[in-house]
């Protein structure tokens, strides 16, 4: 309905390769991808469709046509195919904000069990801030319930996503709802992400971003200091990285190829809003009553492991060790094979 539902709909069924496309079908059920996101960014941004200003991030906040021509915004996404039964695995962002990480999970997962990512609500909103970890939790399990009232429930959470979902486990135990699979992938432990949090000089960290999304350890431009913070206003920050693309001194390239300008002031502000809810947060896990399933890259320090299973309640926790580096992880075979066994066996 509309010229801009059309128009992106002739887009989406060239790049996902089908004949027709529904305004209520979602991006990622289709088949979609990062790359093939990317892909219709670029697209929309070559037609110029007219009132539409798409980037990265509104595509993984809104993936279906009627939110991306409209207004609709929640920060939960289904990844794959809906189905009503079994109950479904929810996946929540990592430090970046995104739920892109989990679509290799998704697919693997597809058309036997939904999988649901959530999203950093600052993602979509701008405006929205979270004081700490464990309210920005308490949130999630809220939102949570309004898709699945009851339990059992099913949790997995990928590095800051692992702390999140275990906080998110542990509010619905304390309510009396049942969580049946909690798989925790590589997280972080509290009190060392909250030591690491940079709340002061966000330009350092904004550099690093631009170091890997340009895949390059050249000279790039230093942002400058007299730049407002993106936490007060994203703007002054979206224009001088305008200009910079602009005269083609950052260029995003490999996996982060057609990132636009706002897709890289919109994680900054993300990271930012973060590091300053993980500066307020308790230096503590909570005890859970779940079995909990851990996978870890395999040279992961053994005493960080120690201490979040100590946190966890160590007699509960399964611990697997997986050839891959924390950014890789995620989409390993063996982790997705021996993840798929595990949700598989807690519904036994």
């Amino acid at each position: 309905q509309g010229e801009v539902e059309k128009a992106l709909a002739k887009i989406w069924a060239e790049v996902l390769g089908v004949e027709r496309v529904g305004r209520h079908d979602n991006f990622f059920e289709l088949g979609g991808h990062s790359i093939s996101a990317l892909r219709v960014v670029t697209m929309a941004r070559t037609q110029d469709i007219p009132r539409l200003h798409l980037s990265l991030k509104d595509i993984l906040a809104k993936p279906t046509l009627h939110a991306l021509a409209g207004t609709a915004v929640s920060p939960m996404i289904l990844l794959n195919r809906n189905l009503a039964k079994p109950p479904p695995l929810f996946c929540i962002h990592s430090g970046i904000g995104t739920v892109l990480g989990y679509l290799s999970l998704a697919k693997r997962f597809n058309g036997v069990r939904s999988v649901y990512g959530i999203a950093c609500r600052t993602l979509a909103d701008p405006r929205h801030r979270d004081d700490t970890l464990e309210t920005m939790a308490n949130d999630y399990a809220q939102l949570i319930q309004t898709f699945q009232p009851h339990g059992p429930y099913h949790f997995v959470g990928w590095s800051l996503g692992g702390m999140l979902a275990a906080l998110v486990a542990a509010k619905l135990e304390e309510v009396g709802h049942e969580v049946a699979f909690l798989g925790l992938v590589d997280p972080p432990v509290p009190s060392l992400l909250r030591k690491n949090a940079n709340v002061t000089n966000w330009q350092v960290g904004f550099a690093g971003l631009l170091q890997k999304v340009c895949e390059t350890t050249g000279n790039l431009p230093s942002v400058p200091l007299r730049l407002t913070d993106p936490l007060e206003t994203e703007q002054p920050l979206l224009e001088w990285v305008r200009s910079q693309m602009d005269c083609g001194w950052i260029i995003p390239s490999g996996a982060y190829e057609g990132l636009t300008a706002e897709d890289l002031t919109r994680r900054c502000l993300i990271e930012r809003a973060l590091d300053l809810a993980i500066e307020r947060s308790a230096n503590s896990l909570r005890s859970v009553n779940v079995n909990v399933n851990c996978w870890w890259v395999k040279d992961r320090s053994s005493v960080e492991i120690e201490t979040i299973s100590n946190q966890l309640g160590a007699s509960r926790i399964h611990h697997w060790f997986v050839d891959a580096d924390h950014e890789s992880i995620i989409n390993s075979t063996e982790l997705l094979d021996s993840l798929f066994q595990g949700v598989k066996n807690a519904c036994i």
